[in-house]
Order: C-alpha cells, then structure tokens, then sequence
C-alpha cells in the first residue's frame, strides 16, 4: 500500500466526522440537514484539494446520496456522475467495505427511480427525443430495471408508430431491455424493484411475441453476434475511426449536393450555392452534432420543447442518405459498413467494431 498523503484527507476525516453525526441524527430522528450540508462541503474542499482514487468515489457517492436527501436533485446527479465515472477503477479492487456497496447500491437505485420520473415528466410533455435521452442516461449510469422497462416501452411505441427511426429497430431495441432485464438476475437482483420489474418485462415481452408479426429477434453481425444499441459515452472506445469519417463525408458529401441545388433553386443564391458540396461534409461534425449534443443536454435539464430540434438537426444530413444506400448496394468498399439503411435519422453514422468478433456494425 502506498504511504503517499493527499491535501485533501484532512477535509476527507472531517467529512466523514460530519457523516456520522448526520447518521446518529436521523437514528434519533432529528433533522441531520445541517450536518449532510457541512459533510457536502468538506468533501467538495477534500476533492478540490486532492485525494487517492477510492476516497474520492467515496466522497463523490456520498455528496450524491446527501444532495438527494436535501432536494438538489440536479446536484446529485452531477456528484453521481463523477462517481460513476471512477467506478470502473474502483470495482476492479472491490469495495473498501459491504456500507461503501450498501451506499453504493442504495443512491443507485434512488437516482434511477428519479431519472425514470423526469422521463415521464418529459413523456407528459410530448417531449418522446427528451424522455429517451434521459432514460438511456438512466440505463448507463445505474442500469435500473425500470429503465430498461419504460426504454422498451418507448421503443415500442417508436415502432408502432414508425417515428424515430426504423420501425423494426425500434422494435429490436424494446426486445433488447428487456431480454437484458430478464437474463441478468444476477446482476440486478440488488434493486428493489427488481422482481416487479422482471415480472412486466416477461409479460411484454409475450404480448410483443404474440402482437407483433414482425422480426423480433436482436439484430446480429455478419458472425451471428448479437449486437446491442450504440451509447457514445459507453462504446466510445469501439468507434472505427477510418471508417466512420470515410460514411461520414460520403454522406455528407450527397446531402452538400441537395442543399446546394436546393439554396440554388429556391433561394437564389447562384453559383455560389455550390459550396455547400465543400462544406457539409465537415460542417455535420463543426456544428449540427455539437449542437445535436446540446439540444439534447438541454432537453435532459427540462427546457421545453426544445427536444423537437433533435430530428430537424438530423434531417440536415439525413437527405444525403438515399444517394450513400446506393453507392453501398454497388460499391460497398467505397461505403465501409456491414449495412447501410436507405434513411438514417442521425446526424453522424458511428461505425464500431464488435467487441467479440471485430465486425462494423450500423449504429
């Protein structure tokens, strides 16, 4: 073990001092508001000044779980998330203790449920793009069952109605949650709502069986592996690079064409509409997938209705999609990707390779 010191452990120990006299108050059900809000301080002053990789996940979970005890929703979804992010090297080396997995487990699943009730917030909005993003946040950050459950619904409803994209991958992707809800008991028994969850999950997916004729097996690779949706935060590291950017400027290329005829035509711009063939091939990632991105963080913060922009953005590219599926049908060398669909409401194409077999897949 490394005798090395942190700045921050001095701040760490009275944080945790803070902790313990919250908990001593709510075992004499006083209110320990005060001291969840002194333990917040001194763990945001012990991170700030430097700590070891396990005291600051610590910390982080623990000003989650106090900032959901206080109503700062939003606060603890930040704090959460930069625990999350260190999960990964803390999980390799196990938990410090069964309270650290206790904790760990319990603000999880609080934070799932709450993510789940702004979704249905943005679903009573009409706001179905914003409902998605924050449930997919949901499913990546604590993999709560009724994520996975209220996803599928919601692909499902994508699929009935044929919005949002294809409506036989809308209809894979409700399969998708919840095979994973009922296969991975395991994994996800520690929730609450599990078995309840689990339960709904067999009984839609038996409706699904026995309602839909259509494919509703998982869409595999070339290999027969089956292939899950694509999360950019989650499958960053798969993105075939080369590959990608090749699609990309393709279709980006077909749709700079139609623009520039449409600006030519239409808002008689002359000659000079043509440009657009140079720029739009770059200007989906300089801008519409930045701004896509922000679209969508806004969406999650609860703006209104600005969730509606997320398809206009997508469209912009999407125009160069029927010209990319034929050059693919004749020259699929020129268009590096296992399949391509003849319309693709996105603005950037990501190819990745399968984790198991190396194959690019259409995300």
């Amino acid at each position: 073990m490394s005798d090395k010191r942190y700045n921050g452990e001095k701040y760490f120990e009275e944080g945790l001092l803070q902790s313990f006299n919250a908990g001593v108050s709510a075992i004499k059900d006083e209110s320990s508001d005060s001291q969840q809000k002194a333990a917040i301080d001194l763990f945001q002053k012990a991170i700030n000044e430097g700590l070891c990789v396990d005291d600051e996940w610590f910390a982080y979970l623990t000003m989650s779980h106090y900032y959901l005890r206080l109503g700062r929703d939003n606060e603890a979804l930040s704090s959460f998330r930069n625990a999350h992010a260190l999960m990964n090297r803390i999980s390799a080396k196990g938990y410090k203790s069964n309270e650290h997995k206790q904790l760990w487990e319990e603000t999880q699943h609080e934070l799932g449920l709450l993510l789940c009730l702004k979704a249905r917030e943005r679903k009573n909005e009409g706001d179905y793009l914003g409902q998605k993003g924050i449930l997919e946040e949901a499913v990546l950050l604590t993999d709560h069952p009724t994520a996975h459950n209220d996803l599928a619904v919601l692909y499902d409803g994508f699929s009935n109605t044929g919005t949002f994209g294809d409506e036989n991958e809308n209809l894979r992707k409700a399969i998708f949650h919840l095979d994973y809800i009922i296969n991975n008991e395991d994994k996800l028994e520690h929730f609450p709502t599990y078995h309840v969850e689990r339960d709904h999950a067999i009984k839609n997916r038996d409706i699904l069986e026995k309602t839909q004729h259509k494919d509703t097996s998982l869409p595999k690779n070339k290999e027969g592996a089956i292939s899950q949706e694509f999360i950019f935060t989650r499958d960053f590291k798969l993105i075939d690079w080369k590959s990608t950017i090749q699609v990309n400027l393709i279709r980006g290329f077909f749709a700079g064409i139609i623009w520039s005829l449409f600006m030519f035509f239409f808002a008689q711009m002359g000659a000079a509409a043509f440009v657009y063939v140079l720029i739009w091939p770059l200007f989906a990632w300089i801008v519409i997938f930045p701004f896509m991105k922000i679209v969508t963080w806004l969406s999650e913060l609860g703006v209104p209705f600005i969730g509606f922009m997320a398809p206009i953005l997508a469209f912009m590219m999407a125009v160069g999609d029927p010209f990319t599926y034929i050059l693919h049908k004749n020259r699929p060398d020129f268009v590096p990707i296992d399949e391509y669909k003849f319309f693709n409401l996105t603005p950037i194409i990501f190819v990745v390779n399968d984790l198991e077999n190396n194959v690019s897949l259409n995300n």
